[in-house]
């Protein structure tokens, strides 16, 4: 049911933000990979992305 995908739905929410926290690391050099932003443009509208996607993940938690 809708509880399910709202389930899976945070589950990648939350992957995303892990993700950011990661690539964040990487560019303050805290990380131990070797990773390089190809696109800086794409990296810094996630932030907005994630957050639009939370706030449609609010909405559909208070449709009856």
């Amino acid at each position: 049911g809708g509880g399910r995908a709202r389930g899976r739905m945070r589950g990648k929410l939350g992957e995303l933000w892990a993700l950011v926290g990661a690539l964040g690391a990487v560019r303050e050099g805290r990380a131990g990979g070797q990773w390089k932003v190809v696109d800086e443009d794409w990296l810094a509208r996630i932030p907005q992305i994630l957050s639009e996607q939370q706030a449609g993940l609010v909405h559909l938690t208070k449709i009856p």
